[in-house]
């Protein structure tokens, strides 16, 4: 039997509350039905069926939880959620690690530009003159086949140049020895007897000479 109220149904015959009976208990039925219509069948959100899940080990971030934002629930997969918090003091410095390996040799540089040429250095002592008949450096009393004066320091061909005291008479046109190699120094005088020039006497050709080379 349907319960009527100034015409209106309030409840029909097969006992549905009418929509537009208004609050009940001040809850507004129509809008608390359309609520109640929008949640899954057997929908439970309760602290005991959450535990009852089974637990995932295996998450991605792909994968979509729910987010309360400034603009209300929202879903968001694990990647996006994952907020970067503020930055940290900056810590100390850490100790100084061992020294690495010493690289390779690099290429060799170009040459540089000569340096300047470095002061003369000290004389060195004097030389023995050599001892060996006819060498360089040796001295030698020889006769210079030259008439005429020449003084200390004059140089000669050894081909000019005889041993000493072993002129010997060959024929009338001259004498003979052998001549001398090289080039010689005179280290004496030649043509002068008892502090005069004299041409006349052969001994007066008859000197000191060093061979220079």
């Amino acid at each position: 039997m349907a319960i009527k109220v100034g015409g209106t149904t309030i409840i029909d015959n097969s006992g549905n509350v009418s929509a537009d009976v208004g609050n009940i208990d001040g809850r507004d039925i129509a809008a608390d039905g359309t609520k109640l219509d929008t949640i899954s069948t057997n929908a439970d959100v309760t602290s005991t069926a959450i535990n009852a899940l089974a637990t995932e080990t295996s998450i991605s971030g792909s994968d979509v939880i729910p987010v309360i934002t400034s603009s209300g629930l929202r879903k968001a997969t694990i990647t996006n959620a994952a907020l970067v918090g503020p930055a940290g003091p900056a810590g100390s410095n850490g100790p100084t690690g061992p020294t690495g390996p010493t690289g390779p040799t690099g290429p060799s540089g170009s040459n540089g530009s000569t340096g300047p040429t470095g002061p003369t250095g000290p004389t060195g002592p004097t030389g023995n003159a050599s001892t060996s008949w006819n060498s360089t450096g040796s001295y030698a009393l020889l006769y210079w086949n030259y008439a005429g004066q020449r003084t200390g320091g004059t140089t000669v061909g050894g081909y000019d140049l005889r041993q000493a005291n072993t002129y010997a008479y060959v024929n009338a046109t001259g004498y003979y020895n052998s001549t001398m190699s090289g080039t010689w120094r005179l280290m004496g005088e030649t043509g002068y007897y008892n502090g005069s020039l004299n041409l006349s006497r052969m001994d007066m050709y008859t000197s000191v000479f060093v061979r220079i080379y």
